[in-house]
């Protein structure tokens, strides 16, 4: 049996899950997710890769980013959706221990900002760490498809000119 968690981490009653033919569908706060079984089993053992015992705390303040800031601006829902759909790849990419380290260091670097942003503070992010995102994005790039690859060069852009942290309230310093 698989437990799909809700927002706080506590499994999700039965009614806000369907399941039909492997694949399952669970509804979140704004938004709705259909992936196969045995890719929630690889996201979860993808997110224990990149966070560890901090799995639960560091999900949850993610996901209350993206109900509560992104899906608010149009940039956030743009990056949403394509995380969404290009998931089943990501999480392939996630699968290199480079790329997953590289990654789970990234995000660590953006927890303050995202914490201050909840908290209605004022964030900023250093050059350093706008470099590190870009050097990831370039890292996930070098093996994406070339849809995933467009994508990928349209958020290099917003990064580089700030349109992404300006729109959800971050500086660069």
């Amino acid at each position: 049996m698989v437990k799909v968690l809700g927002e706080t981490g506590t499994p999700l009653p039965s009614s806000d899950i369907t399941s039909v033919a492997g694949k399952f569908c669970f509804t979140s706060l704004n938004s709705t997710t259909t992936m196969s079984i045995s890719d929630a089993v690889s996201w979860q053992r993808a997110y224990e890769a990149l966070w560890g015992e901090k799995k639960g705390e560091t999900l949850s303040l993610l996901r209350t980013f993206r109900d509560n800031v992104l899906t608010h601006t149009e940039i956030g829902r743009n990056y949403i959706s394509l995380l969404y759909n290009h998931s089943a790849e990501i999480l392939r990419l996630l699968h290199n221990p480079l790329l997953s380290i590289a990654t789970g260091k990234v995000i660590d670097e953006l927890l303050p900002a995202i914490h201050a942003v909840l908290e209605g503070r004022s964030a900023t992010l250093s050059r350093f760490t706008v470099e590190n995102i870009l050097s990831l994005l370039n890292q996930y790039e070098r093996g994406a498809s070339p849809d995933l690859k467009t994508a990928i060069r349209e958020i290099k852009s917003e990064v580089r000119g700030g349109e992404l942290f300006r729109q959800v309230k971050i500086g660069i310093e």
